[in-house]
């Protein structure tokens, strides 16, 4: 009987009206918690392709660099670098520039009286 009494006074505690309210406050938090740590791992899954991305640009971009500093090693690309940069020649070596001296006016505007102006739009919008 004892025994009985146990698990009867164990049982009313267990499903007594606080230990529900506590149970629900304990899943209240756990649940807040949880669903705080997914919004960061999402936050960091995106940050983290962002930087993949920016990885993949920055070797792109490494290689590219390797590549112009191989090209400058030879002295051929480094002759073609400072005829480019400084606009040199080498010597007994003429240098040819061409200017376009015709200057592009703009097309003269026709001076309209403003009835005539008007006359004008009016036409337009009649068939």
């Amino acid at each position: 009987m004892k025994e009985f009494k146990k698990k009867k006074k164990l049982k009313s505690i267990l499903y007594s009206r606080v230990s529900i309210v506590l149970l629900l406050i304990l899943f209240f938090f756990i649940a807040r918690s949880t669903y705080e740590v997914w919004g960061k791992q999402s936050e960091s899954q995106g940050k983290k392709n962002q930087a993949q991305t920016e990885l993949e640009k920055l070797k792109a971009r490494q290689e590219e660099l390797s590549g112009e500093i191989s090209r400058l090693k030879t002295p051929e690309g480094i002759e073609e670098e400072i005829r480019e940069k400084f606009k040199m020649a080498k010597e007994n070596e003429n240098m040819a520039i061409i200017v376009d001296t015709e200057e592009k006016k703009p097309a003269p505007v026709e001076k309209v009286g403003f009835f005539e102006g008007l006359v004008n739009s009016v036409k337009q919008f009649l068939p």
